[in-house]
């Protein structure tokens, strides 16, 4: 989704931005106008944690400030800071010749 606090900058393509339909992204704006950011509570928190029984709402960048995380790939999930997966720690020796 394409994160702008102009919303005219939407209109710059015919049908679509990025694989989202103009209609969806307007319709998107409007729910997320009603929402409130968990972190920094302002409005316009269109991202919301991935486990469906958190109520965690946010901005991209309040999601990682808070130490969350998003996974830009296939659907895009986003997990606020209590959710978000964890690499388990990877020991190799690297060995310069």
């Amino acid at each position: 989704m394409v994160q702008s606090d102009d919303p005219s900058l939407l209109k710059q393509s015919d049908k679509h931005i990025e694989g989202f339909l103009i209609e969806d992204i307007w319709a998107e704006l409007k729910r997320g106008r009603a929402l409130r950011c968990s972190s920094c509570r302002r409005p316009g928190a269109c991202i919301g944690c991935s486990i469906k029984k958190c109520s965690v709402k946010g901005h991209l960048p309040c999601i990682y400030k808070t130490k969350g995380v998003a996974i830009f790939e296939s659907e895009f999930p986003v997990f606020c800071h209590r959710h978000r997966p964890h690499q388990t720690s990877v020991t190799q020796t690297f060995y310069v010749f």
